[in-house]
């Protein structure tokens, strides 16, 4: 091969060097996508299930704590304030996420488990600096709204509940 040959040669294939690092970019963030998508599913998993280690394991392996969860529209420690998973909202917090944090069109964890009648969650909840006062979802629910208003506990309970919401600073 002459000189003139090799030199057309190297930039031939020099051409196609943009191509393939593209191309291994794309595979790679691709690659990237899959493992957080199952570490995404097994942290809802593991907070439907209430399990604690299969949270933890699903941080550990990159679960995008904040992300809002597929079919639900509300993000995991709203999800697991809801069920009351006192286990797994901690394992949430301490992986980082954000108990004042309020998507659109969603409550806070705090009103999450008032409304579900969720005492330990909510006394949880309250330890770790969720605010008892004002306004806490786009339909204007306060924290002794929700608790007056849910179904899901005796009288016996929300009188408890509002006892508690009212120590904290709550407002009607």
């Amino acid at each position: 091969m002459t000189r003139r040959g090799k030199i057309g040669y190297f930039i031939t294939v020099m051409s196609y060097v943009p191509l393939l690092l593209f191309v291994g970019f794309v595979v790679w963030k691709a690659a990237g996508s899959v493992l957080e998508s199952r570490a995404d599913k097994l942290l809802v998993n593991g907070i439907e299930r209430g399990n604690v280690a299969a949270v933890r394991q699903a941080l550990a392996n990159g679960a995008d704590v904040e992300k809002v969860v597929s079919g639900t529209g509300i993000p995991p420690i709203q999800l697991a304030s809801a069920w009351g998973r006192t286990d797994v909202i901690a394992a949430l917090l301490d992986g980082g996420a954000d108990i004042k944090r309020v998507p659109e069109n969603c409550a806070t964890p705090l009103i999450f488990a008032v409304s579900n009648g969720h005492l330990a969650a909510v006394k949880l909840l309250l330890s770790r600096g969720a605010d008892a006062k004002g306004i806490q979802s786009p339909s204007g629910r306060t924290p002794q709204s929700a608790a007056a208003t849910s179904t899901q506990m005796t009288d016996s309970q929300r009188e408890e509940m509002a006892v508690l919401l009212q120590k904290a600073g709550a407002t009607k």
